[in-house]
């Protein structure tokens, strides 16, 4: 992005504070970083018939990167060694730096953008669901915005959000004369902004779909009314699996 003055043009050399596309052009620019490993890696991991130790080549997704955040998944301490020197080496390629501090290594479960996550299951995060629950009651619908932002990120853990939230859904607009306007709180709204808090404090948990020959099939529920769609994907597990 560029612009002229009268001295001459100018191009930014940073991104600027509150750019509309900056999280959007920062996540192209990861994805161009990392290239094919955000894609299936086949690497040789160590898995056992009958007891005895076989190597076999798994092909899987083993990095995600969300923004500025990465999180690499791994079988084995072994998978994580290879994975993490391939990471390291992509960053040092593009000189690209980690903050010590905030990183966490070869854990068994960790904190990733308002989930908890784990080798079995994912959770919402305590410290995001206190967050949203803490949030007042919105003034304008640039505040019920925010706030639509925040539970929005956790809907999948919450049964038939759409449909609870769309009293307040309805009312989300963007223009920058509507985000001005104040809101109305009818007894519907009330009810909606309140049931939804209730939603997200639920302590629901989601687990990763396994093997048929280990649980039962998979099966999709669908549902749909007049105002929204929605489903869900379903999977018998026994219970050691439940963390």
């Amino acid at each position: 992005m560029s612009f002229s003055l009268a001295r001459g043009k100018y191009k930014l050399t940073r991104a600027p504070q509150g750019f509309i596309n900056t999280a959007a052009a920062f996540q192209s620019s990861m994805n161009y970083v990392f290239g094919d490993l955000l894609f299936n890696k086949e690497l040789p991991v160590k898995t056992y018939v009958n007891g005895v130790p076989k190597w076999t080549n798994i092909s899987r997704t083993r990095l995600i990167s969300y923004i500025d955040d990465v999180i690499i998944l791994a079988e084995s301490e072994q998978v994580m060694e290879l994975m993490l020197e391939l990471v390291l080496k992509k960053l040092t390629e593009y000189q690209l730096k980690l903050k010590i501090s905030k990183c966490i290594f070869s854990s068994i479960k960790l904190d990733f953008v308002g989930h908890e996550i784990s080798k079995d299951v994912i959770r919402k995060q305590p410290k995001y669901v206190t967050k949203v629950l803490q949030v007042p009651r919105p003034e304008k619908i640039k505040d019920l915005l925010k706030f639509m932002g925040m539970a929005n990120w956790v809907m999948k853990f919450c049964k038939n959000f759409s449909e609870i939230a769309r009293p307040l859904s309805v009312l989300q607009k963007t223009d920058k004369k509507s985000m001005k306007q104040t809101i109305e709180w009818t007894d519907e709204r009330i009810k909606s902004f309140e049931a939804i808090k209730e939603l997200i404090k639920e302590d629901i948990t989601l687990a990763y779909p396994l093997p048929d020959n280990e649980c039962g099939e998979l099966q999709l529920f669908c549902d749909a009314s007049e105002n929204c769609i929605g489903s869900t994907l379903c999977q018998y597990q026994p219970l050691k699996n439940k963390d």
